[in-house]
Formats: C-alpha cells, structure tokens, sequence
C-alpha cells in the first residue's frame, strides 16, 4: 500500500493509531507498532519531522512497557506472555532502526550511530549472529559510522583551514559525507 500510494498508507497509519488505544490502551506494543509504521509513512511523504517524532514516540511507549514489565510482580495483560520482553525488545530494535535511518537522513550522524548500535544489540541478544535483520543493522551501523566520520572530517579540516580547507580534501570528505 506504501509503494502504490504513500497518502493513503499514512491516512490508514494515522486512523490506526488513534484506533488502537482505544481497543489496548496507549502503551501498548501494537500501537507503537502503528507509530513505527506512520514514521516510515511521513517520511515517504517528505515530513520528516513527523516522522521523527512518531518514531520517538513509539519508542516512549516501548520503554514504557520494557519498565513495566520489569517492575510488575503480578501477570497484567501486557505480561501474559512469556517471550513478551523479547517481542518487545525485537519491536524497539526495529523502531530504533527507522530511527537510525531518519536521522541519518537529518545529518544527524552521532544520533544515527547510538540509534542503530542499540539495535544491533537488542537483535544480536535476541536472533543471534548470521540473522539477516542483524547483518542489515551491522550494515546500516557501519554506514552510519562511515558518515559521522567524514562529517567529522569536514568539519575539521574547515576549521583547521579557518573556514577554508584544501579543496582535495573537502570534496574527499563530502563523497564520503554522501553529498
């Protein structure tokens, strides 16, 4: 639905999200499942502050059920299950992989890298090494690393040139940046 028409998947991500509370409650691991999925919706749309703070939301809610379900001595609905901290944490690896994803983006480099390093570890604790989601976060990881780099490079060599770096250099770095 996203690939055909990316309006109607994020109309349908927002119905969904305002539906869901209602049937679960707000914390819940199928509404920050929404959010997670209307993040990718806006950012397909061109907002990605949108889709920036569904993301951080869903992961609000994804820590809030982590907490709670640490702290609760009693089996609630939200605990029933006994892999229900695994499916929570495979659920926050992925919002925290789309997370990556959109700050990387941003340019916002060093936010992307802490992003996708909790996720690969959540993914390596929970599927193990050779999982395909594990090799595509030690992927989008490197990258990320890559690119905070050559950030860092091209700030550096501007501020060793007063403002003014070796034009070599600079172009080097803004390949490497991804420009």
């Amino acid at each position: 639905l996203a690939c055909r028409d990316p309006e109607s998947a994020r109309d349908t991500m927002l119905e969904v999200s305002k539906t869901l509370p209602r049937v679960f409650g707000y914390n819940s691991i199928h509404v920050a499942r929404a959010l997670n999925n209307l993040a990718l919706s806006h950012y397909d749309l061109g907002a990605p502050v949108e889709a920036n703070r569904a993301c951080l939301e869903a992961k609000d809610i994804l820590n809030k059920l982590l907490i709670d379900d640490s702290t609760s001595s009693t089996r609630t609905p939200t605990t029933v299950c006994v892999d229900h901290k695994r499916i929570i944490e495979l659920a926050m690896a992925r919002t925290l992989g789309n997370l990556g994803f959109l700050e990387s983006r941003r340019k916002k480099f060093k936010e992307s890298v802490q992003s996708f390093s909790a996720a690969v570890k959540l993914l390596r604790r929970h599927l193990g090494v050779g999982h395909a989601d594990l090799d595509l976060a030690n992927r989008n990881l490197a990258h990320a690393k890559e690119s905070l780099t050559a950030a860092l490079t091209v700030e550096s060599v501007t501020a060793e040139r007063g403002g003014l770096p070796d034009i070599t250099q600079f172009l080097d770095a803004l390949c490497a940046y991804g420009v």
